[in-house]
């Protein structure tokens, strides 16, 4: 399958009070068409920072591309002048958030901002887009879009409101939806179905999404592939059901064991001891040495490449074979007893 996005070597610079810092160090994935790509990690891995710079957006944040490459089809992004960028955003590749407050304007209307977004990619009177709109919010669930058209952002509900954005970014047709963490401030119910939603959509539309998540939960639902990110390097990557079945870097192994399996109520989690470093105390050699288990002299001192692992699957880990088998005992293991 090619690619419809390629991300290669990709390092990203910001600018802080301390100086120039790195967030992200030299990572490397693929989007196929049609293709769910989910990147995972805690809060600090990078995951954000490198999705919003596949829409040049870290150039309004104090960041900058420092290297590598980020290819949309036949479109280098990190070289496209301002002009281009500003025409491939929504058109091409569009972006949802956690927040959907943030993504409207309070004192317009919901109408009047999806014909607005609509009018910059495309032309038509007046009326025309506003059935356009309407048909949008028709297509994400959204009862009565008559009505919700003359409403304002407040007079929504949270889960409606998502809706109403995940059409706004549809407005231009994209090939490529980025989602950032877009139910994390939902409830259960309504959060299963704004993620039916991106899945029905993605079918019937043939997008690609890049869908930015902590939970493995999500990305279990709605992974092909799984892009594992610490520190601002990518610890492991692969199909979602090796990845989440069969991990071999000790992070991934962490992240799966500090969530709660399908009837272990009453059992104990085991958290990843420690916290990720910040961007000014990179530990040198791999960035996970300090919270891992396995560490040896090699792990502090070298950085591990991202090596091929079989099936698909590449892991940041000098003892990945170790690693993967004390995971795979863990997993057989009986559940931990109540406290």
């Amino acid at each position: 399958m090619t690619a419809r996005l390629e991300v290669t070597d990709l390092t990203i610079d910001v600018d802080t009070p301390r100086g120039t810092l790195t967030a992200v160090s030299g990572i490397s994935f693929g989007i196929g068409p049609g293709e769910t790509v989910c990147l995972v990690g805690e809060s600090g891995s990078g995951k954000t920072i490198a999705s919003k710079a596949i829409m040049r957006l870290t150039d309004y944040e104090n960041g900058r591309i420092a290297g590598g490459s980020i290819r949309l089809g036949d479109q280098h992004i990190e070289s496209l002048p301002p002009h281009l960028i500003r025409d491939l955003r929504g058109r091409r590749i569009a972006m949802i958030f956690q927040e959907p407050m943030a993504a409207f304007d309070p004192v317009f209307t919901i109408g009047s901002q999806l014909i607005e977004t609509m009018r910059a990619h495309r032309r038509g009177k007046k009326a025309v887009l506003r059935q356009a709109a309407i048909d949008l919010l028709i297509r994400v669930g959204i009862p009565e879009p008559e009505l919700r058209m003359e409403q304002y952002p407040g007079e929504l509900s949270g889960g409606m409101l998502q809706r109403a954005m995940i059409a706004m970014a549809l407005s231009g047709g994209p090939e490529l939806l980025i989602a950032d963490e877009p139910t994390t401030a939902l409830d259960v119910t309504i959060q299963a179905q704004i993620l039916k939603l991106l899945g029905e959509l993605k079918d019937s539309l043939g997008m690609s999404i890049l869908l930015i998540t902590h939970d493995l939960g999500v990305a279990a639902e709605m992974a092909d592939r799984i892009v594992v990110m610490y520190a601002g390097r990518i610890a492991e990557q692969g199909p979602a059901a090796q990845v989440l079945g069969q991990p071999r870097h000790p992070y991934t192994i962490g992240l799966l064991n500090s969530v709660a399996a399908q009837g272990s109520l009453g059992g104990r989690l085991r958290a990843i001891e420690g916290s990720p470093p910040g961007l000014a105390d990179m530990p040198d050699g791999c960035r996970f040495h300090p919270r891992c288990a396995f560490a040896t002299d090699r792990c502090r001192e070298s950085v591990p490449p991202l090596s091929d692992q079989g099936g698909g699957r590449l892991a940041a880990c000098w003892h990945a074979d170790e690693s993967a088998a004390a995971g795979a005992a863990q997993q057989a293991a009986p559940a931990a007893s109540p406290l």
